[in-house]
């Protein structure tokens, strides 16, 4: 059987077609357990520097920059969560996008404190944390876009999109 012929029959495999499978769960992961889990991350992080406050007036400014930023990845996740499962066109595009954003503001936030002036000892806290958060947080978006870029059903759902 050539290239050709093998690539015809497994086109027609309906197995991998459809929303199913690791798909579905991407599609929830992205519209309502990312967007509860960054709600939950923005009101976690507001109450852990609500307390530096005073010392660093200019805190306040940073975070509430972070918690609009979070916001806008939170409306984006659930966009891209939507458009996988109403198959809209470019869905798949809209997804990846959205990962690699994510990746992004991952790897940008963490480092914004450090832009107003704050203790020394806290300016090493913050350092420590993001070396070891980061790695972490990168974890979901290269796995993501990892399988909407290699997963046969993705390519399957979405060939004709």
């Amino acid at each position: 059987m050539t290239n050709t012929d093998k690539r015809v029959v497994d086109s027609l495999d309906s197995r991998y077609r459809g929303i199913g499978g690791w798909l579905v769960f991407l599609i929830i992961s992205l519209t309502f357990i990312s967007p509860l889990a960054l709600l939950n991350g923005i009101l976690r992080e507001s109450e852990f520097w609500a307390r530096y406050f005073p010392r660093a007036p200019h805190l306040v400014v940073i975070i509430r920059i972070t918690n609009i930023i979070i916001g806008c990845v939170i409306a984006f996740s659930v966009y891209a969560g939507l458009s996988l499962w109403q198959k809209w066109p470019k869905a798949v595009t809209v997804a990846k996008i959205f990962l690699i954003s994510l990746l992004v503001v991952s790897i940008v936030l963490p480092f914004l404190p450090l832009t107003v002036d704050l203790p020394e000892s806290l300016h090493d806290a913050i350092l420590d944390q993001a070396r070891y958060s980061i790695p972490v947080q990168l974890v979901y978006p290269v796995v993501w876009y990892s399988y909407l870029t290699f997963s046969k059903r993705v390519a399957r759902t979405y060939v004709s999109l």
